[in-house]
């Protein structure tokens, strides 16, 4: 009688177990992956050979699925590669996602060598998920740098026009040496990493193949927001007190702490000189030129969206054509946040004086977001040093002693777009900076800073307005 008993328990346990297990259906279409494209960070050739990401399969259902399979569509040939419960693969198959649940998916890409000699490229693969007869897709990109990699001092190389080069950590370049960047090239830049110049710097673009100075992130930091918009990457490129003449000709700059630092916070500074034309200085945290005692020419430039665009410590300025634009989304506090800011004493030690021997503005704009865009803090005689010919620009006020001439005060030039993260700062139809330029620097810039001829009645700021463009 008693194993009867047993009999019947094991025969009743077994019954309800075998109840309890999970039925699953082979085919759901509500199953879904997390993104319709999987975007992986930056890989830079000769630093990093492999970068992964991740996704989710979704069950929205209340069954439970079986059977669900993965796969890279390259196959075999694919540098991708996909992980889930733990099976890696080309593509995995009868994988289980409860109802109501999800599942990780990661994939990882691994660089095995490539015919893209580009020096950026995206590579592309796609991961279908399937489920009975229901198919679903997601892109994968990856971005690349086909960089060379490059750091120490520049005696050691030299560069090629139209390739990419990867600076690690400091690149310097050595008193009585010159850096010569020639058409075309892009330069990465690591977080933290500079171009520190103790002799000269010479770039020459052109407006067709300029060159260009960034950081290594590609693709957005939010869904509207691209890499490209976003400061404090890298350091600065630090142009130290020297002899010798640098030049920046075509180039963008964008991404760093500070874009360019030209000599040194001291009193006793040699003099610093540097040329910039037809050149985009743009997205740099605290400025986007800081010069101290530095003898300063800007010609069809264009700064925009950072802290403070110009800061001048002393020395001299000359700048023509230039438009000066400050919409700066990513504030950090600073109380005097403005466009340009000319001082003859250092506004962080408020001790070291800087002798200010002379500042232009010539056909220029300096406008932006702010009620007043320039700040001055010199002494009285030093204000007598400061012209303003046929410039547009947004101030508070000017003291007495500036001498100005054709000057628009606090009228808008009526810039395209002022729209945040997508800024274009040619001249609408409607601005006043049209024809109103002085033509005495035509001979010597006929040019714009797209290429275009300017004519005899030139416009205010780096672009010159083309009829028939809107």
């Amino acid at each position: 009688m008693r194993s009867f008993f047993v009999t019947i328990i094991i025969s009743t346990i077994l019954l309800l177990n075998y109840s309890c297990q999970k039925e699953f259906v082979q085919s759901s279409n509500n199953l879904c992956l997390s993104t319709d494209t999987l975007k992986f960070d930056t890989l830079i050739v000769g630093l990093l050979s492999e970068t992964q990401s991740q996704l989710k399969i979704y069950n929205r259902s209340n069954e439970n699925v079986a059977g669900v399979s993965l796969m890279v569509n390259d196959g075999n040939s694919s540098s991708f590669m996909i992980n889930a419960n733990g099976v890696s693969g080309k593509s995995i198959s009868n994988l289980r996602i409860n109802k109501k649940d999800s599942l990780y998916v990661f994939v990882q890409f691994k660089l095995s060598g490539s015919a893209n000699k580009d020096p950026f490229f995206y590579q592309y693969d796609s991961l279908t998920m399937a489920s009975g007869n229901y198919i679903s897709k997601t892109i994968l990109e990856v971005p690349v740098i086909n960089a060379n990699y490059i750091e120490g001092t520049s005696e050691n190389f030299s560069l090629e026009s139209g390739q990419a080069y990867f600076i690690k950590s400091d690149l310097i370049v050595p008193e009585n040496k010159e850096l010569f960047i020639p058409e075309g090239c892009e330069i990465y830049i690591n977080n933290g990493a500079s171009i520190i110049v103790n002799g000269s710097l010479n770039a020459k673009g052109t407006v067709d193949k300029p060159i260009i100075f960034r950081g290594i992130r590609y693709g957005n930091i939010t869904s509207t927001i691209k890499y490209d918009y976003v400061p404090g990457q890298w350091e600065a490129i630090y142009i130290k007190p020297s002899s010798q003449i640098s030049t920046l000709d075509f180039c963008h700059i964008r991404n760093a702490q500070r874009g360019l630092t030209i000599g040194l916070p001291s009193e006793n500074n040699t003099q610093t000189a540097l040329n910039i034309f037809n050149s985009k200085i743009q997205y740099n945290s605290d400025y986007n030129i800081l010069a101290y005692n530095a003898n300063l020419k800007l010609v069809n430039v264009l700064l925009s969206n950072a802290q403070q665009s110009l800061g001048i410590m002393g020395g001299e300025l000359e700048v023509i054509n230039t438009t000066i634009a400050n919409y700066f989304e990513w504030g950090n506090g600073w109380d005097e946040a403005v466009s340009i800011g000319i001082n003859d004493i250092d506004n962080i030690d408020n001790e070291t004086v800087y002798e200010l021997e002379s500042c232009e503005f010539i056909n220029t704009i300096i406008y932006g977001g702010n009620s007043s865009e320039v700040l001055f803090d010199l002494s009285g005689d030093d204000y007598k040093k400061i012209q303003f010919e046929n410039c547009n620009i947004k101030v508070s006020s000017l003291n007495e002693f500036i001498e100005t001439k054709n000057l628009q005060i606090n009228q808008n030039p009526v810039f395209k777009s002022t729209t945040p993260f997508n800024y274009d700062f040619h001249l609408n139809e409607e601005s006043s900076c049209i024809n109103q330029g002085t033509n005495r620097f035509i001979s010597l810039f006929p040019y714009d800073i797209d290429g275009f001829l300017r004519d005899d009645n030139c416009d205010i700021g780096a672009y010159e307005y083309v009829y028939g463009d809107d």
